[in-house]
């Protein structure tokens, strides 16, 4: 186990989990919906139109949302001119499960009996 000497501790496990939300982006680069998310977000705060960034622990910092004129300006941003214009919802999508080209399965089937003694 790695460990720096200074009034945070920090060990190598801790230091890959916060690497896990890229490594499973680039394992899920496969699919075509775009980047998967380690951790997933609520719709209402990570949807079409926010504005943040990503961590370096992988957590999302929202900053504003384009349709949120007066928190744009709080910001000190300049609203867009423009109206946001949302694509239809499509049809005929069957989502199913995401996986990694290198997902691999195993079954095992074990049966076992048991001897009870009922003295």
């Amino acid at each position: 186990m790695w460990r720096i000497n200074s009034p945070t501790c920090i060990t190598m496990s801790v230091l890959k989990q916060f690497k896990l939300d890229q490594e499973y982006a680039t394992i899920m680069q496969n699919h075509p919906f775009g980047i998967a998310l380690y951790r997933p977000l609520r719709s209402s705060t990570f949807k079409p139109g926010a504005v943040g960034y990503f961590d370096d622990f992988g957590s999302w910092n929202p900053i504003c949302h384009l349709e949120d004129n007066e928190l744009i300006l709080d910001k000190g941003l300049s609203p867009i001119e423009d109206s946001l214009e949302k694509a239809p919802p499509e049809e005929g999508i069957i989502w199913g499960p995401k996986t990694s080209g290198d997902t691999k399965a195993t079954k095992i089937e074990v049966s076992a009996g048991v001897y009870v003694d009922v003295r």
